[in-house]
């Protein structure tokens, strides 16, 4: 019903804000002849972290050229994550997710460069057109934003106030 025939910016910023991680914290409840898993509501851990949510990057990719946009200019901060996949939880009880298949959210350039020929982004192939409304999206406009994408992400669902970070080693 809504559909892309008629994109905006409030569609967008809708997508946008669809795509990413939500934390929900459950417990296991019920009968005793079968406990069943709920989601608590409210919880004090309950979020979302989306293509616009603001995260750090470390290793060594952090605050290299690659990395650097007109919005960070230090290359160690990004807005988002995308296309999350796989999961993991670690030893000191934070949440690791990866990043795959960004390639499809960015328009590209007609001679793409050869990093964007291995990440797969072409032009006219971003799905979402995201491109359209947010110029990160548009590798024209924003060149190194794809840097930024395609990395493990860490969470910690214990706290939500903590800033997710993009490990890129």
């Amino acid at each position: 019903p809504d559909g892309t025939a008629d994109w905006s910016h409030e569609k967008t910023r809708k997508s946008q804000h669809a795509h990413g991680v939500s934390v929900i914290e459950g417990e296991l409840a019920g009968p005793a002849d079968g406990p069943r898993w709920r989601v608590v509501r409210p919880s004090p851990h309950a979020r979302r972290i989306t293509a616009r949510t603001p995260m750090r990057i470390d290793g060594p990719a952090a605050g290299a050229a690659a990395m650097c946009t007109r919005d960070d200019r230090r290359g160690n901060v990004v807005f988002g994550t995308l296309a999350n996949c796989a999961m993991g939880v670690t030893p000191w009880g934070t949440y690791l997710t990866c990043e795959e298949n960004f390639d499809s959210y960015f328009n590209g350039l007609a001679q793409p460069t050869p990093a964007q020929k291995r990440y797969g982004i072409r032009q006219r192939a971003a799905g979402y057109r995201w491109h359209e409304h947010d110029s990160r999206f548009d590798v024209a406009s924003e060149p190194n934003e794809a840097n930024r994408f395609g990395w493990v992400v860490e969470i910690d669902p214990w706290n939500p106030d903590s800033v997710p970070v993009k490990h890129t080693a």
